[in-house]
């Protein structure tokens, strides 16, 4: 199982991932642990603390990425079998973000600052307004980007009938179908290679069917050579 999880702050993100790596026994990588420093939201990792995290993860197996930057997110597109946009409307999400600050100066063991978390709001607040890759535009591009299964939910109740979903088996039932459809790609693909050793031209077949023998091609003529 390999879910990418994207949404706005206070969509519901890192909750969703959560669920979903109790179900599948799976493990969660936060986009935040890859961006932020440990401790707080205050200092960036460098690009190659990033880069090496990023290829140190997306190849360990069963995971759930969950975070709002685009530009992480991208980077495991590759990998991914599943992609979820949790689009869920702006009210929803500031009472989220407030509730998270009114409960604790700590999210996912970082320190959060009154300020940190002003700021925040007036950035999440922009998420429909703004361009870029963590922005519900950039979010609208990966999703549309992406050739595997898509699931965009934009309601509470779309969020929690997915779960319900997931505990009954709907991912490894989705991820049996793709192994099945990767076998039988590759089984197809067998027989055409193997249909095409020794294959003949229609002309050359014709005229062996007839008893005749394949005329040689003649000099200068192109068009009954094997070649090009």
């Amino acid at each position: 199982m390999r879910v990418i999880i994207v949404g706005n702050c206070g969509s519901g993100k890192t909750w969703v991932a959560n669920k979903l790596a109790r179900i599948a026994g799976s493990r969660v990588i936060h986009l935040d642990d890859i961006y932020w420093e440990p401790g707080s939201f205050d200092k960036e990792r460098s690009p190659e603390a990033i880069d090496t995290m990023i290829e140190a993860s997306k190849f360990s197996g069963s995971w759930i990425v969950e975070g709002v930057f685009g530009e992480l997110a991208e980077r495991f597109i590759e990998r991914a079998e599943t992609l979820i946009w949790l689009d869920i409307d702006w009210a929803t999400c500031r009472e989220r973000l407030l509730k998270r600050g009114s409960e604790s100066t700590k999210h996912m063991n970082r320190t959060q600052s009154a300020e940190g978390l002003d700021d925040l709001m007036e950035w999440a607040s922009h998420y429909d307004k703004r361009l870029d890759a963590q922005s519900h535009e950039g979010h609208k591009r990966l999703m549309n980007n992406f050739h595997g299964e898509k699931l965009h939910l934009t309601l509470e109740a779309e969020v929690i009938n997915m779960i319900e979903k997931a505990r009954q088996g709907y991912f490894k039932q989705h991820e049996e179908q793709l192994l099945t459809a990767k076998s039988a790609k590759d089984t197809n693909l067998n027989c055409s290679h193997e249909g095409t050793k020794g294959a003949k031209g229609p002309r050359e077949l014709k005229e062996k069917v007839e008893g005749k023998r394949p005329r040689e091609p003649s000099k200068g003529n192109t068009e009954d050579t094997d070649e090009g």
